[in-house]
């Protein structure tokens, strides 16, 4: 079960993929984001300030772990 992030593919654009986790640290859900680089993904998974700790992987790599946020 994930759900999609609406972003259309664009020339050069790398698929990454958001893994939400639960409070054992299992998988939940996950969503796709679109971007140009990681530095790109990383600000777009922040920007859905998402109450979980979650991964950014591109393919098998990891890029980066987020804390959980509060929305404003």
């Amino acid at each position: 079960m994930y759900n999609r992030l609406r972003n259309k593919r664009a020339p050069g654009m790398t698929e990454y993929r958001l893994y939400c986790l639960n409070d054992q640290g299992r998988f939940k859900k996950s969503h796709d984001i679109m971007a140009d680089d990681d530095e790109e993904a990383l600000d777009k998974a922040r920007e859905l300030k998402l109450p979980v700790k979650c991964e950014l992987w591109e393919h098998g790599r990891m890029v980066g772990m987020l804390e959980p946020r509060d929305a404003d």
